[in-house]
């Protein structure tokens, strides 16, 4: 996340990454509290029609930021599997 805060991607401020594990057994991270809701129905059911359509189309213009990131230049290229994962 903290090499994406320096792209257009929408991502809370790092506070803190630990990469051992001796505090918790393992690495971990801690980053800023963000304000916003939290929905466990993709489809929205109780949000206005307005409302909805707005939040389908931030999400479309989030993935598409993500998308055009240069992954290799901002640091990423060991990170995770970069070829034939679905």
């Amino acid at each position: 996340m903290s090499a994406l805060a320096v792209t257009g991607v929408p991502v809370p401020p790092m506070v803190l990454y630990h990469a051992g594990a001796d505090v918790i057994g393992t690495a971990f991270y801690v980053m800023e509290r963000v304000e916003g809701r939290v929905f466990d129905d993709c489809a929205l059911p109780d949000v206005a029609p307005d409302e909805r359509r707005s939040m389908y189309f931030a999400m479309a213009d989030t993935l598409a930021a993500l998308h055009s990131v240069d992954w290799q230049g901002i640091g990423l290229a060991d990170f995770g599997r970069p070829l034939n994962y679905f």
